[in-house]
Order: C-alpha cells, then structure tokens, then sequence
C-alpha cells in the first residue's frame, strides 16, 4: 500500500515538472494559437480596442433578450464582500461623465416608485453616514441643484403628513437653538427692523413683484395658514437679499412665500447671489 502511495506521489510530481517546464508552455500555446481567451490571457487593452468591444457590447447585449437573461442568471445572487471591496477600490477617484449620470438617471425614473427602505436598510444607511459632515463646495451643489427644483404642493402635502403628532424633545430642540445651531450668526435676527421698513414699504415690493413668489412663482391668491381660528389667507413675505434689516432699498427687497422665505436661512451667501440675479442686479 505505502509502495503505490509513493509511486502515485512521484507520478504527480512529474506532471507538476512538465507542466512547468518550457517545452510543455510551447506546445500548449501552439495548440490554442488561435483559441482567443487563450491567446488574450494576461493582456491588457489598448483604448482602442475597448472602444471597439464597447460598441460592440451596445449592439449585442444591449437586446431585450439578453437583458432579461442576464437578470434571471444574476436573480438571488449577491456578491461577496471581497469583490465589492475590489471593486470599491477600482473606482476610487473616477468621477463619472454628466452623460453617464444624466443616462442613470434616466434608467432609474419609476423603477423606485412607492418602494421604500427597509428598518434595517435605514440602520445601515444610518451608520454608513455617522460622523460625517458635507463639504462646504457640496453643500453649494446640493442648494444649487435644489434651487430649481421647487417641492410640489402634493410632495409638500405628504410631508406635512409624515410629520403629524410628531414632537422634538427638548434635548433636540437645546441642540437646533441658539449657540449649537450650526445657522447660528450671533444673534442678529434679534435686531429690531428700521421703521421705514413698514407696511407701505412691503406693499409696495409685493406690488412691483406681481404679487408673486419670486422663488416659486405662487400668486399670493393661493397662500393660507393654519391658525388657531382655522385656516386663512396669508400675505407673501418680504425678504432682505443682503440679510441686513437696515438696508431697505427696494432693490434689496424681494416678495417669497413663508416656504421659500424659511429656506432662505440656509448659505446665506448662495441665496444672495440668487436673488440678486433674479432682480438682475
């Protein structure tokens, strides 16, 4: 029995031999010479051709068929943590093109519709985020990009619902107040406002303003609040571009709706710079 162990252990040790050897990686290349997942084994791609592959991959895989195919070969899978940390690390520092992101965006529209993330999902999503903070340059691109994007009266509608019956407690309401609110500019909407910022003043902007929301474009017809009295009309508020209640020159003022006007209290700089546009200042 040992005899046959020690015979057999020699015969794998000269396969081992010859399959390392030279003479065998010659006549294995000479016999798959024409055999493509052979010969391009530890190539690289010019740009070239990946351009070309590319293309390619547009017309053949891009088919109906060979979408759903490969959505029922990939149905369950997951992949493990190993590729995904791999494939974080590709693509660490690559930024993809506006057309790129302008075509997810398009692929994703009404494939997310009425879905919403698990508790669990939210937990990890939760974590992830911890301790970070947005960059100042990000927080410009987020208020840029929301600027044109009014909320809808109906997503404005859900909103008001999801938060009904809901209370901040008072630690919360100690950490959004005063000194440890990040909006915090030292107290100066405590400052009194100039007399010749009266009623006649503010009429008169809503007056030159249409009557309308300069932000959101509302007719003040359309503006109510919720009072103890039940609801009734409200007037547009009037805004002081530069954030200084002393400067009351008209082309300093502007007509917002009580929404837009509370959003105003974010960068403070951008806003300033929107409005004055607006005004074509």
């Amino acid at each position: 029995m040992s005899q046959k162990l020690s015979e057999a252990q020699k015969n794998s040790e000269k396969q081992k031999a010859w399959k390392s050897s030279e003479r065998f990686k010659n006549i294995l290349r000479e016999r798959n010479k024409n055999n493509p997942r052979f010969t391009m084994k530890g190539r690289k791609w010019t740009k070239e051709q990946r351009e070309r592959q590319s293309q390619l991959n547009k017309i053949t895989h891009n088919t109906p068929e060979c979408k759903e195919k490969c959505r029922k070969i990939n149905l369950g899978k997951k992949m493990s943590s190993e590729t995904i940390e791999k494939m974080r690390l590709v693509n660490i520092g690559r930024k993809a093109s506006k057309e790129t992101i302008e075509k997810m965006r398009r692929s994703m529209i009404g494939k997310n519709l009425g879905k919403h993330h698990s508790e669990s999902t939210k937990e990890k999503i939760r974590i992830i985020h911890l301790g970070k903070h947005l960059s100042e340059e990000h927080k410009r691109k987020v208020s840029f990009a929301l600027k044109n994007h009014p909320t809808t009266d109906e997503t404005k509608l859900k909103i008001s619902k999801a938060n009904l019956g809901r209370h901040r407690t008072e630690e919360m309401k100690q950490k959004m107040s005063g000194i440890n609110s990040s909006n915090w500019m030292g107290g100066i909407s405590f400052e009194p406002y100039s007399p010749e910022f009266n009623n006649t003043l503010k009429e008169n902007i809503r007056k030159r303003d249409q009557y309308r929301c300069r932000e959101c474009m509302r007719h003040q017809n359309e503006l109510f609040k919720n009072t103890k009295n039940g609801i009734r009309p409200c007037k547009l508020s009037i805004h002081h571009i530069d954030f200084n209640k002393k400067n009351n020159a008209p082309n300093n003022l502007i007509s917002l709706c009580s929404m837009c006007h509370m959003q105003t209290n974010y960068n403070r700089a951008d806003w300033t710079e929107h409005f004055n546009d607006v005004l074509n200042i």
